[in-house]
């Protein structure tokens, strides 16, 4: 006949201590970041601050209260001004800015311009006030060379990019172009010519578009359908974290300052093109977003 072991003596409570113990060092979520988080965040993001002047000290003209995420390459030979509250990210692809001997950038106020920029002058870029710029967009004012004979003088002509413009990612601004104020910029588009004031343009070479088209679905392969979806998608992207509850905020998301906020907001309209504005960077929450997306049209 067959025995059952005898129990010993305290392995129930030993179980239960140990459950115990591993209950109480539990890992918060991710959507709710500790205090220790938060001001390492904090303190890093016034150190970017306080070295934001450093990494543009060899522009010509700086103006107050820039704000850099990485340091740019600034080469500059020529004359480069900036203007008041200029944002430019250098994280994860570093971002430039390059003058040539005779060459002028021109940078107005209130500039946001995200990761992998590329702005090159030869004779003069001129980019007006409140212009945004999404992740690798490319302005350059000349051909650098012809291809049969690279001694000879590389063709050039000024660029212009007027105030409230936005340019969708990976754009690219060919010498003699000018972009009309307010006008919207596809993503991916080729500007090689004159974009009236207001239009919405796109394609290579870029052209006026009666209203940018609809798209089934996002980049961030989300549906249409789900916009919601889509903005904790492309707020997830934008930071780095995992999707965040509809309620999350900046009170939440040591990322989303100022800066994450102008990041922010040109991803989303990108991804939902649309032109949102300013106004937007002070939003509370996930679901305050996704009502702005909501309250615009492309184009608008």
């Amino acid at each position: 006949m067959s025995t059952v072991p005898t129990p010993v003596p305290g392995r129930s409570i030993s179980k239960e201590r140990s459950s115990r113990r591993r209950r109480r060092f539990i890992m918060p979520e991710p959507s709710a970041p500790s205090h220790v988080h938060q001001a390492v965040h904090r303190l890093s993001w016034a150190t970017a601050r306080a070295l934001s002047p450093l990494y543009l000290r060899s522009v010509t003209s700086l103006g107050r209260r820039p704000r850099l995420r990485g340091a740019p390459l600034v080469r500059n030979r020529g004359l480069i001004t900036i203007g008041d509250d200029f944002r430019l990210d250098s994280r994860p692809v570093r971002s430039h800015l390059v003058t040539g001997r005779a060459g002028t950038i021109e940078i107005g106020h209130g500039v946001s311009i995200a990761s992998g920029a590329a702005i090159s002058a030869e004779v003069h870029v001129r980019i007006g006030d409140r212009v945004r710029m999404g992740g690798s967009v490319m302005i350059m004012d000349t051909d650098y060379h012809d291809r049969r004979d690279f001694s000879a003088p590389a063709p050039r002509a000024p660029v212009v990019v007027e105030d409230e413009a936005r340019l969708g990612r990976n754009v690219t601004v060919l010498k003699g172009a000018r972009i009309g104020r307010g006008a919207w910029i596809a993503p991916g588009s080729v500007v090689s010519g004159v974009v009236p004031a207001g239009a919405c343009a796109g394609g290579v070479p870029a052209r006026v578009l009666a209203s940018l088209p609809a798209v089934a679905c996002s980049r961030t392969g989300r549906e249409a359908t789900d916009p919601l979806g889509r903005v904790r998608a492309v707020v997830a992207e934008t930071f780095g974290i995992a999707p965040p509850d509809p309620a999350d905020g900046p009170s939440r998301i040591p990322a989303w300052d100022s800066l994450g906020a102008l990041r922010l907001l040109m991803a989303l309209e990108e991804e939902f093109q649309v032109v949102l504005p300013d106004t937007v960077a002070e939003a509370k929450s996930v679901l305050d977003l996704c009502d702005a997306v909501a309250r615009r049209r492309p184009g608008e």
